[in-house]
């Protein structure tokens, strides 16, 4: 079964360093229902299974090798570059991000934190996807999306994003970006159980 989304926000944030310091907008989350951008409160089971997943990314940006995949789920919401908690990918066809939980789980949300010093309108047209299985990493945006158990989300370029009202069974997320280009992540939180 593919599904696709598109993940869309009202308003402009930014944030200096704290995730709590994050004033969000209402972004559209699947299934037609407003959600609130505002980082979720610890009120359930819900954790940021990421956290003790293994990322890895199409490439590392040859000025900064420091800017790892995992950057992304090192807990530090921290989007300015040169404090050294974003990932970086270099320049190439197709740039992707992508974490593996090490086990299937319930995704309930995926909160994205975009790089905050410059560049957001790098994730502009980026995908998220989800899926119990591998992803093939040659393949473009395009390909993924029409792959069977893909689950497809649309990126805006903004500062936070959270997709809420998931709840599908996951094992790996990906972010890739259509054609030439670059991009960095501040951090990637996947909620679930």
């Amino acid at each position: 079964m593919r599904r696709r989304k598109t993940m869309r926000r009202s308003g402009r944030v930014g944030w200096k360093v704290a995730a709590s310091a994050v004033v969000a907008a209402l972004l559209m989350g699947a299934g037609g229902v407003a959600a609130s951008a505002e980082p979720a409160s610890d009120t359930s089971v819900e954790k940021n299974l990421a956290l003790g997943g293994t990322a890895t990314q199409s490439s590392t940006w040859q000025w900064l090798p420091s800017a790892t995949a995992d950057k992304a789920i090192d807990g530090n919401p921290d989007g300015t570059l040169s404090n050294g908690s974003v990932t970086h990918t270099d320049a190439g066809q197709d740039s992707w991000w992508q974490v593996d939980l090490g086990r299937t789980a319930t995704i309930s949300a995926i909160e994205i934190l975009n790089r905050t010093d410059c560049c957001q309108e790098r994730l502009e047209g980026a995908r998220l996807f989800l899926s119990a299985k591998p992803f093939d990493t040659t393949l473009t945006p395009e390909q993924q999306e029409r792959r069977a158990g893909v689950t497809t989300y649309t990126l805006g370029s903004y500062a936070f994003l959270r997709q809420q009202q998931i709840n599908l069974p996951a094992r790996y997320v990906m972010v890739q970006v259509p054609g030439w280009k670059l991009f960095s992540l501040a951090e990637v939180r996947v909620l679930g159980s």
